[in-house]
């Protein structure tokens, strides 16, 4: 299998605590707020929350998305307003069979997503870079083409969800 990294980032004028309130806490995503375009266009779930039970390692939060899919994810390290480290995991049962292509089932023989960080990295008082990557592996028989597939829609959704973390923090 291969292993694939999708990174993006986003400058916020707002202050750490704004932001990573944001971070910590994504509340539902109105239709109106998201500009997943291209996942929207190949028919992938939408974001809607994720919000964690508490700010710390061991913390758990779900990240729901349309259609079903949820994303049960455990903080494995944690500096508050500055570094989040978590890992992903699908339940790949619990994933309505209608959500996605089989080709495509999260959590199963072709792709998985690892882990996630977000990283807040101050640029001058009062605005910031949040970064955030994510690890995903794909196991094809074509991984270079369907790793290239996998970044270019991981970073739709990553991009979306950053947009929404600026705007929010910014208001």
């Amino acid at each position: 299998p291969g292993n694939y990294k999708a990174y993006t980032y986003i400058d916020i004028n707002s202050s750490a605590e704004k932001i990573w309130e944001n971070v910590t806490r994504v509340r539902t995503i109105e239709k109106d707020e998201d500009t997943g375009y291209l996942t929207e266009f190949l028919g992938f779930p939408r974001p809607l929350k994720a919000e964690l039970n508490y700010n710390g390692v061991g913390a758990y939060r779900e990240a729901s998305f349309t259609n079903g899919l949820v994303f049960r994810e455990t903080v494995t390290e944690y500096e508050e307003n500055k570094k989040m480290v978590f890992s992903i995991k699908a339940n790949t049962y619990e994933i309505p069979s209608t959500t996605l292509d089989e080709h495509i089932l999260i959590g199963g023989e072709y792709f998985d997503v690892l882990n996630g960080t977000y990283e807040l990295e101050k640029l001058s008082e009062g605005k910031y870079r949040l970064h955030l990557y994510s690890n995903f592996k794909m196991n094809t028989t074509f991984n270079f083409y369907a790793g290239w597939w996998g970044k270019i829609i991981m970073k739709d959704i990553q991009n979306n969800i950053l947009k929404v973390e600026k705007k929010r923090a910014e208001e």
